[in-house]
């Protein structure tokens, strides 16, 4: 699956990882062994900090306690392996190469410690960083939410309020056909009564006349 196919791709970096370690330290070796006195001292002095360096760019940060403790001892060995093979007379003395190889070493170890300690600050850095950008996108997410949902309210509540507009002007207009029907009735009784009125008044006039003559 997945996770199978991943660890082997982590596997073969790492195969590949120390592959480059390796050729690295050789160079470092053969040159420091077999080179000139300069260029030996160089490669020791030059070479195995930035082999370290390479390491902790390189190497799985588990494996970072292991060079801090390696990378010292490679270069103690590699100084006693020079003055074996092609003796130093600055080294002949015991006291100078005791200080050689143990200075190297401690400056060595000296370069891991800070070296892990700039890693692991750096490594809790990402972190925090991770931290924050995942709290950053759940706040989105919960303000996308929030949206949606305040949007989803304002349409329902946009959509009930055309309904009772609807209604109220249906209301109006059913009020206002009721309003001119009633006006029309009190025209119409007050027509009623005007021609009653008048009807009744001409009426007494022929009672009278019609009495009179009879």
């Amino acid at each position: 699956g997945l996770g199978a196919a991943l660890v082997r791709s982590e596997e073969h970096l790492v195969r590949g990882a120390y592959v480059v370690l390796a050729a690295a330290w050789l160079a470092i070796a053969a040159e420091s062994l077999l080179g000139s006195g300069v260029l030996a001292i160089a490669s020791l002095c030059l070479g195995y900090p930035i082999l370290y360096l390479l390491a902790m760019s390189l190497a799985p940060a588990s494996h970072f306690a292991w060079w801090t403790r390696a990378a010292p001892a490679l270069f103690a060995a590699n100084v006693l392996g020079r003055q074996l093979i092609s003796p130093s007379p600055v080294l002949s003395d015991p006291l100078n190469l005791a200080a050689v190889v143990g200075g190297g070493a401690i400056g060595l170890l000296i370069v891991g410690r800070v070296a892990g300690g700039l890693l692991r600050a750096l490594r809790h850095s990402l972190s925090y960083s991770e931290t924050i950008r995942r709290g950053l996108e759940r706040t989105h997410k919960q303000l996308i939410a929030h949206r949606q949902a305040l949007e989803a309210r304002v349409r329902e509540r946009t959509v009930d309020l055309e309904a009772k507009n609807v209604s109220l002007a249906e209301t109006l207009a059913s009020l206002q056909r009721t309003q001119a029907q009633l006006v029309h009735s009190e025209k119409m009784a007050s027509l009623g009564l005007l021609v009653a009125g008048i009807a009744h008044e001409i009426k007494n006039p022929l009672n009278f006349v019609n009495n009179f003559a009879e």
